[in-house]
């Protein structure tokens, strides 16, 4: 029952949740003010009528409402968060008190009070003392009003009220016309109205209104529009006029109330829809009460969680309120055309709302999000195309590509289906993508249209990229990408796969516009404008004024340069590569880079918070394996500039799209469009339940989470452990599911597995993004001048070539006609070299050879031929065909078929030796000549185009003549002339490496030997090779093993075991008996070989790989060869038969390397949990027959011997055994040197990359200097330094990368201590058939152990609860704790101040004594035995002075026994026999280098020293270890949590003490306060800002009061040192609980084999 006590807690909670009134913690007013505009009057969920004020303040008053200035009026419609212009305001009511003379004069009043706002309810007091409360349904509005008594009271009715604009844009709306009829206290008519932001036509708004209490009714008409003057003030019921009309209803009560109905079709339905949603007698509080409750089951109880801070559910159903709002739905409203589909209006804008809010929708809202798509396509069916913006029923705007696409791709990925047709759906985005829209002539962009569709199509299609003919040109093309992989998407699952291929390759033109040139803040590579003659000179930082007509819209190149997320393999390879990636990330994210005043509430960085292209930026880590930075970027944004505040949104609301990032934000998610994949973030709260369809749950949990606790440390889906950053729909959403998270306060790397995908990149996900091509080189475009001159050039070249062809085409006709006249009948020439056949095209043999022959290159050449291009030339009616050796009879054959059609033949038989065959760089099946392709190069080469011109032309040029030999033939090509390997006498142009192979079984044994085998000493005669002896050609000096480890420089060799012998048991390095084993591999070849001499002339070179090619050629230049029979032409192998039983059996073969049968790719594998020695598939030291014996402890038994390789790992770094260092045969219960996380064995799993750098020196512990040195290994994607051990953790991008650094024998950082391991995994051993870990047995419900219910029987159990109910005990006992110690540090204090006062008492008598003393007898009268200044005992006095001593004795008796009864023992003498030079590790014991010391002390049993006090704190530095920032404010949560980050790499610190104007650290040792300091020489934190430093003194320590009488001395005499004595442990008359707090400090510097868990 237990178990499912934690499912129990959380249905409770849940059913809790949605029981309670959620809207209670809507803030409607979050987002009103600082640019926010959000709508704060009353609406439910996605109505067609919003209800709320209408304020003029001077400004645009986008959704009605500002927080200062006056009402004009009380509107039906409204939009929320949307910016352009205003939209609506119409169909209004204004209270006014008293007469009204002229209702056309300024009516507006202002506030009173401050408005008072919730779901369902709004409240307005105006100045006159007039109070409006409100509330609505979804297409009917209530008005009551209350008026002070007195006066009379009025309400105006303005049917020209609209919100207008004062932005001077052309987007202020505009009234056009309008009627109403009064009856009594009913009134009913029409308004039409045009423009707003999306520049509507006009369009019409019928309403229906009633009061309910008797009302005096007058209409008014003005004279002509915009003059204010009456035309007509009566009491006549109806007024139609252009001109601005209403009526006033005057009452005689101060209560009244109205309700009024709104419609798109007729007065009819208005009435109709006002009197069925709200009918006579309907009261506010029954209207506010529904509106709560539709809110609450509709919306907010979607997402349930036990949170319980205020602000942070504040601030959550907040945001889902304002992403509720619009669009609206108007079905049963759309005035254009009759339709059963669904019909939704005011979308503002879908590129607002594209990225994250739509997809947001669908989660919450499926049903709803699927009506939205069947209304995008029926409005593509009924006006041709989709919506990208939509208002007052009509189409526009498109900001940048055709985003509604993206929509609709979105929800085809992730399944939604039920009603939508997709077969137009599909048609309504091929529409986008094929046809260009009318251009509407807008005037911010007269160029396109801006209403909809895809107005820069026609370049688009043309170029694959948009000139700056087309506004925006920029962030068209990079948005048209993005829709054109959405046609991708759904062409794909539609079946159409040429549509697909089409778009796909589409989506990839947004390349076009990368300028690897551009150049900001130290990155090169940006999307830029682009004209048809190249690119355009761009900043970075700058789009111009970001508006309509520029390249840019919104946002700067740097924003949209990061914004190819289909395609975002390429995109960080053109960046850089992963590091230059993630710095470039990092750039975008400092303050003070970004010097336009667009981000200056934003700290002045490129990141805009407030703006659509950045919302993705901060996620973008996870695509170079970094979450951790996603997590802590996102974060902070979210907890910098959200917050539930009227203030506190980043930017304008934009209909939700910033509420919407928030949300996912806090869920722990993020999309990304037209994809099903879902980037992972960290959930902000410990259990949140988000409701699907079908009755399906997704539940979130997060465990350890806080504000400053919030970096993954793991993660389940679904229960199962899950190692990648990403995950997809159907994981989650589709049928529902869990994610458990672990959350921290550091980093950690978590994600393991594979990285995001890239759908739209060429390559597999696994491909290294810094191996993709980037685009060809595109030239900057050209001045005016250099136009004009290229433009002369053109007509030059072009008469020209026009003359020149008129001659080409004589010649090639005189040709022609020779050609008919001379070669009519077949002839076979015979010239100096070889014969040649000369046959016309319709006789040729099929499958004719062709040959290499200089003869007929000279022929060709004398006429001219050889000057056509390839293309021209291959379709020439003849071709050359070599005659096979000695085929007389074929020849003869062929004679008497041409005699029998009566032709004549002239032939002449030669009979040609066998020679080699062709080479391999020209194709078998090519009909070229060598001189023919030799002279066409030449020709190719004289291009007067640049290199990569030059080589683009060949390789477009040779396929003809080479076919898929082409690109190898012009590689070698551009080799030999870089290299001028055709100079005579040059060095051939260095091949290609090869590359790695892995290992498929036991390393074959490298080392030969002692004749081949590796030299015993240095070059250079030393035994001890220095840094520079060895480098990158040891590979290339000593043999290597054929996987790829390099050949490792033994240890100090010798003949004998021992110390740095070649010994593989009992010294420390070399072979065993100081030699190498015997040879195994193939022959390598060594440097101190005698060369082989050089082939005579026309011998072909010999290839080593390749002998019996070499043979035959031999035997085809006429050389006696034996017979080769059927020898394979290839490199000698020796296969393997089958599979090693052993093996295949056991785990493992004793054999190993030396088998004779198969291991597979998992070479040898060792049973987890076997304590016996470690075996290294790799190594060849072990050997057969080599078996460890337990009991026998000679010098060759394993548990008793030191590696061959000390701490490097076998044959790997890492692994050596020296005692309990680590390694191949150590202890596995005692890691000694190595971390926990380092593994003292190789790793053939391709899929872990990481390595561990241990003992790195403090001078290059850095995460530069690890990089720069790690990096020439390969790409590296993330390095972890850990300073405790001076270690760093190094991950590649590749096995391959990580294992070249773990194979390399390059000495690092000039230090031979260095260690490198792999980053241990048990996940990377190998492992026999049928063994799985236990996280394979999770997945494949299959347990480990002999059966699952033992698994389960020795599983405990957890018991949430209990869990939950010990972490309370244990918080308990630690707060507890951390009290009594408060208190004891009280008292510690209090104690010292009173042995401070106890001091200066002691002194005061003392002084006092010697004083009456002096007095008395003078100097030589003092007290016998009593020391005067000059330390000699004075002579003895009379009786009186002694009994005045002995009074003055009683009396320091009585303050020395005081002293004792505060815990202070004043019988301690300083004792100098204690020898101060204690460095041990131990706690007591003999092996000290001082005095004995007892148990307890510091360096006791290996120490060197003892410890001069018991239990006391031996500080060696006194000095202040404290320092002070000012200049900036720490208190804010982004500079101090950069404080922190900085801090990590400088060392340990005890407290940060953060004020406003000082900030204050306090260092655990003076060496980290000065190393902090010494990093800090320019002033400036990274990512914080510049701050000044200072020391903090740190007062001097209490005064020990500790007796200090000399050996033949009394008490009376003073030291010194009592003023400056050395600060001790507590008094022994300390309790022993008192003494636990104080710290022990150990300087001492351990052996490098004491580090790690002891």
């Amino acid at each position: 029952m237990s178990s499912y006590a934690p499912l129990l807690a959380i249905l409770v909670a849940v059913v809790c949740a949605q029981t309670a009134d959620l809207s209670q913690y809507v803030l409607t007013a979050m987002g009103g003010a600082n640019g926010g505009n959000t709508f704060p009057g009353v609406s439910l969920p996605f109505a067609m009528v919003k209800l709320g004020p209408d304020v003029l303040a001077g400004g645009d008053s986008y959704s009605g409402s500002q927080p200062t200035g006056n009402f004009t009026g009380f509107s039906m419609m409204h939009e929320s968060g949307t910016g352009g212009a205003p939209k609506y305001g119409v169909v209004s009511q204004m209270p006014v008190l008293g007469h009204i003379s002229n209702p056309l004069v300024d009516q507006n009043q202002p506030r009173s009070q401050p408005d008072i706002t919730s779901v369902g309810y709004y409240k307005a007091t105006l100045a006159p003392n007039i109070t409006v409360e409100l509330s609505a349904t979804s297409r009917a509005g209530f008005y009551q009003y209350t008026f002070p008594p007195g006066k009379q009271t009025n309400v105006v009715v303005d049917v020209s009220h609209i919100l207008p604009s004062r932005r001077n844009k052309g987007l202020s709306q505009h009234y056009v016309r309008g009627n109403i009829t009064t009856s009594g206290s009913h009134y009913e008519g029409f308004g039409d109205y045009n423009n707003g932001w999306n520049r509507a036509p006009d369009w019409r708004v019928y309403f229906c209104g009633y009061f309910d209490t008797p009302a005096m009714v007058k209409t008014f008409v003005e004279q002509s529009p915009d003059t204010g003057i009456l035309s007509r003030y009566s009491d006549v019921p109806t007024a139609a006029s252009t001109a601005r009309i209403g009526a006033v209803f005057s009452f005689n009560t101060v209560s009244v109330t109205s309700r009024v109905g709104i419609s798109f079709i007729s007065g009819i339905q208005a009435c109709h829809n006002v009197n069925t949603q709200m009918p006579a007698g309907t009261t506010l509080s029954s209207l506010t009460t529904n509106a709560k409750k539709v809110w609450n089951e509709d919306v907010l109880s979607k997402v349930t969680t036990t949170e319980t801070n205020l602000g942070n559910l504040q601030m959550l159903y907040s945001s889902m309120y304002f992403m509720h709002l619009i669009p609206s739905n108007r079905t049963g409203e759309n005035p254009l055309w009759k339709s059963t589909e669904p019909y939704y209006d005011d979308t503002f804008t879908t590129w607002d709302l594209f990225r994250c809010t739509f997809s947001l929708l669908q989660v919450f809202q499926p049903s709803m999000y699927e009506e939205y798509i069947r209304s995008l396509i029926d409005i593509f069916r009924f006006e041709g195309y989709m919506p990208d913006g939509r208002s007052s029923n009509f189409n526009g705007v498109t900001q940048g590509g055709s985003n509604s696409d993206n929509v609709l791709a979105d929800a085809y990925v992730k399944g939604v289906r039920g009603a939508v047709n997709w077969t137009t759906g599909y048609e309504a985005m091929v529409k986008d993508a094929e046809v260009a829209p009318v251009n509407n002539n807008d005037p911010r962009d007269p160029s396109s249209s801006t209403k909809e569709g895809r107005g820069a199509l026609p370049d688009w299609l043309k170029y694959g990229f948009i000139t700056p003919k087309y506004g925006r040109a920029v962030t068209r093309a990079v948005e048209y990408s993005v829709n054109d992989f959405s046609l991708y998407q759904v062409a794909m699952g539609l079946g159409k796969k040429v549509d697909a291929e089409k778009y796909i390759k589409r989506s990839r033109n947004w390349r076009n516009h990368w300028d690897p040139n551009a150049t900001s803040v130290n990155f090169t590579g940006f999307l830029v404008p682009r004209s048809s003659d190249g690119f355009i000179a761009q900043d970075p930082l700058s789009c111009g004024g970001c508006y309509w007509a520029d390249a840019y819209y919104e946002a700067l190149p740097w924003e949209y340069s990061f914004n190819s997320h289909h395609d975002i393999n390429t995109l960080i390879a053109l960046s850089g590569g992963p590091d230059t990636f993630t710095s470039r990330l990092k750039m975008t994210f400092k303050p003070g880079v970004n010097p336009t005043s667009r981000s200056s509430g934003f700290n002045n960085t490129i990141f805009n918070p407030g703006n659509e292209p950045s919302f993705t930026t901060p996620y973008l880590y996870n695509f170079v394996g970094r979450q951790d930075l996603s997590v802590k970027q996102s974060r902070s944004i979210a907890n910098s500039y959200y917050l539930p505040t009227p203030g506190g949104l980043p930017g304008n609301s934009d209909a939700g799209a910033m509420e919407s990032w928030l949300l996912w934000n806090m869920l722990g998610l993020y999309p990304l469009v037209g994809q099903t994949t879902f980037l992972i973030g960290s959930p902000w709260f410990v259990n949140t339940s988000i409701s699907l369809s079908a009755g399906q749950k997704l539940t979130i949990t997060a465990i350890g989470g806080s504000r400053n606790s919030y970096y993954v440390q793991s993660l389940n889906v679904n229960g199962q452990q899950w190692n990648q950053s990403w995950l997809t729909w159907a994981d989650i959403f589709d049928n529902g599911g869990t994610m458990d998270f672990v959350l921290g306060p550091e980093p950690r790397n978590w994600t393991t597995g594979k990285p995001p995908p890239s759908p739209a990149s060429e390559f597999a996900d696994t491909t290294a993004p810094s191996m993709i091509v980037p685009p060809g080189r595109v030239h900057p475009a050209p001045s005016l001048e250099t136009q004009a001159n290229h433009s002369r050039g053109r007509k030059l070249r072009r008469d020209v070539a026009l003359a020149l062809m008129g001659g080409i085409l004589g010649v090639v006709a005189g040709a022609a006609f020779l050609w008919w006249f001379n070669f009519g009948k077949l002839k076979i020439f015979t010239w100096s070299k070889s014969p040649v056949q000369v046959e016309r095209i319709s006789e040729m043999e099929e499958g004719a050879q062709s040959v290499n022959l200089e003869e007929i290159g000279r022929k060709m050449r004398s006429t001219g031929l050889l000057s056509w291009p390839r293309r021209i030339f291959k379709n020439w009616p003849f071709r050359f065909a070599k005659i096979p050796p000695a085929e007389e009879t074929t020849v003869a054959n062929r004679k008497a078929e041409y005699e029998k059609k009566g032709e004549e033949l002239e032939i002449t038989v030669v009979k040609v030796p066998p020679g080699p065959t062709k080479p391999k760089e020209v194709c078998s099946s090519s009909d070229a000549d060598a001189d023919i392709l030799a002279d066409y190069v030449l020709a190719l080469l004289r291009h007067d185009g640049d290199t990569e011109t030059v080589r683009a032309l060949c390789m477009a040029e040779i396929p003809p003549f080479l076919g898929d030999d082409s690109p190898l033939f012009v590689q070698d090509v551009f080799n030999a002339i870089h290299y001028k390997s055709y100079i005579p006498g040059a060095a051939a142009p260095p091949r290609p490496s090869a590359p790695f192979a892995p290992p498929t079984g036991p390393s074959i044994p490298t080392y030969g030997n002692a004749a081949l085998g590796a030299p015993y000493g240095a070059p250079n005669g030393s035994r001890k090779r220095s840094y520079n002896d060895r480098g990158d050609g040891d590979a290339q000096q000593y043999p290597s093993d054929p996987n790829g480890r390099l050949f490792k420089q033994p240890r100090r060799g010798g003949p004998i075991p021992g110390r740095g012998g070649f010994d593989n048991f009992s010294g420390r390095g070399g072979y065993p008996r100081g030699r190498p084993p015997m040879h195994q591999g193939p022959l390598p070849a060594q440097g101190f070989m005698p060369p082989m001499p050089s082939p005579p002339p026309g011998m072909p070179p010999f290839d080593p790989t390749d002998p019996t090619s070499f043979m035959y050629a031999l035997q085809g230049m006429g050389f006696p060869t034996p017979e080769l029979g059927g020898l394979p032409t290839g490199p000698s192998t020796h296969p393997r038969k089958q599979r090693c039983r052993d093996y295949d059996q056991k785990g493992f073969c004793a054999r190993g390397n030396t088998c004779m049968y198969e291991h597979g790719d998992n070479s040898i594998f060792v049973p987890p949990g076997k304590t016996t020695d470690e075996y290294d598939p790799s190594n060849a030291s072990l050997m057969a027959g080599v078996e460890k014996n337990e009991s026998d402890g000679g010098s060759f038994g394993f548990g008793n011997t030191r590696d061959a390789d000390r701490g490097r790992g076998g044959r790997g770094r890492g692994g050596g055994s020296r005692g309990d260092r680590g390694g191949q045969f150590s202890n596995p219960n005692r890691r000694g040197g190595r971390a926990e996380f380092s593994s003292d064995r190789p790793n053939h799993d391709r899929s872990k990359t990481a390595i561990v750098v241990e003992n790195i020196p403090e001078d290059k512990f850095s995460e530069d200097e690890v990089r720069e040195f790690f990096s020439q290994f390969g790409t590296i994607l993330d390095i972890s330094m850990r300073p405790y051990k001076r270690l760093a953790i190094v991950k590649y991008e590749d096995w391959n990368a990580a294992n070249a650094a773990y194979t390399s024998p390059k000495v690092i950082f000039d230090n031979r201590f260095v260690k490198v391991y792999w980053f241990s995994n048990t996940e990377s051993l190998p492992r026999p058939a049928g063994f799985s870990t236990d996280k394979d047995a999770a997945k494949n419900g299959v347990a480990n152990t002999p059966s699952n219910e033992t698994r389960a029987a020795s599983d405990p159990q957890i018991d949430v609860e209990e869990f939950a109910r010990k972490q309370e005990e244990a918080q308990k006992v630690y707060e507890e704790k951390m009290k009594r110690k408060q208190e004891m540090e009280t008292a510690r204090k209090e104690l010292e101040k009173r042995q401070e006062e106890l001091a200066k008492n002691r002194a005061e008598e003392k002084r006092k004594l010697m004083e009456k003393l002096a007095a008395k007898t003078g100097r030589s009268s003092a007290t016998p035995g009593t020391e005067l200044d000059g330390g000699a005992p004075a002579p003895a006095g009379d009786g009186k002075t002694t009994s005045q001593t002995e009074a003055l004795k009683a009396q320091l008796a009585a303050l020395e026994a005081e002293a004792q009864s505060l815990g202070l023992d004043t019988s301690l003498t300083d004792d100098t026999s204690f020898a101060f030079r204690g460095r041990g590790r131990g706690r007591g014991g003999y092996r000290g280098r001082g005095t004995y010391a007892p148990r307890g002390y510091r360096g006791g049993f290996r120490g060197r020293g003892g410890a001069p006090f018991a239990g006391g704190t031996y500080r060696l530095d006194n000095r202040p270890k404290t320092v002070a920032l000012t200049g900036l404010d720490f208190s804010d949560a982004e500079k101090d949590e950069g404080l922190r980050q900085y801090l990590l790499g400088i060392g340990d610190y005890t407290d940060i003490d953060t004020t406003p104007v000082r900030t204050t650290i306090t260092f655990k040792e003076r060496f980290m306060a000065e190393k902090f300091m010494r990093s800090l020489s320019d002033g400036e934190i990274p990512s914080v800002g510049k701050v000044e430093l200072a020391w903090v003194q740190t007062p001097l320590p209490p005064v020990n009061l500790n007796n200090t009488s000399k050996p033949h001395g009394d008490d009376t005499a003073m030291d010194e040192g009592d003023a400056m004595a050395m600060e001790s442990s507590p008094p022994r008359g300390m309790a022993s609980h008192e003494r636990e707090p104080m710290e022990n400090l150990d300087y001492d510097i351990a052996d490098d084999n004491e580090w790690g868990p002891q």
